[in-house]
């Protein structure tokens, strides 16, 4: 995979990236603006966001519009040791804002044995930044995926490392939603005992 040398250091003519489902070609000026719009783009036509998003722009990037001396081959591990909190908000928020287009959660029974597999799980982990300035939002986003239901394990459960979802809101979720966003390459590297394999 390639990773760019300075994300800070636009190219002439700014960064691009084609969307592969519409084809559509997205410039940015700044790699934040970037992928910002390819985020809008994904979301506005219903397009998996995916938990390595940024890695993936970047790869496409580094092909299409850059050359050599500003970018790197690197091999990447599938997911990353920790999430920072505005990944993890907007990847939940996105598969919630899916979810609740007419999908039905998963029972309580279901519920409650994949929050003791998460719990227990040594890829249960906290995430970078400000948990406490983001705490409300979460308990918002879990509250309306959840139907307001709870586990035992409600308390030990963080984010998932490998789909970068909280997991007190995605032991909810249909397992189709997140199979459908989650890399082939994620999927296969979760643990045998996860409850999403």
């Amino acid at each position: 995979m390639l990773k760019l040398n300075n994300r800070a250091h636009t190219p002439s003519g700014g960064f691009l990236y084609v969307q592969p489902e519409s084809g559509l070609q997205l410039v940015g000026n700044s790699w934040q603006q970037l992928v910002h719009r390819v985020k809008e783009h994904r979301v506005a036509n219903k397009y998996d966001i995916g938990v390595n998003i940024e890695a993936e722009i970047e790869d496409q990037c580094c092909r299409n519009t850059v050359t050599g001396e500003f970018c790197r081959e690197v091999k990447m591990d599938p997911a990353p040791k920790r999430h920072r909190i505005g990944e993890v908000l907007y990847f939940t928020k996105a598969l919630a804002q899916k979810f609740l287009k007419g999908n039905k959660q998963v029972d309580q029974v279901e519920a409650d044995s994949r929050a003791a597999t998460c719990a227990g799980c040594p890829d249960n982990v906290s995430v970078y930044g400000c948990g406490g300035c983001a705490r409300g939002v979460v308990e918002s986003a879990v509250r309306r995926v959840s139907g307001a239901g709870r586990t035992a394990h409600d308390n030990k459960l963080k984010t998932c490392r490998w789909c970068g979802c909280f997991n007190a809101a995605q032991i909810w979720f249909p397992l189709e939603i997140l199979h459908n966003n989650m890399s082939a390459e994620i999927r296969k590297a979760l643990p045998e005992f996860c409850w999403k394999k």
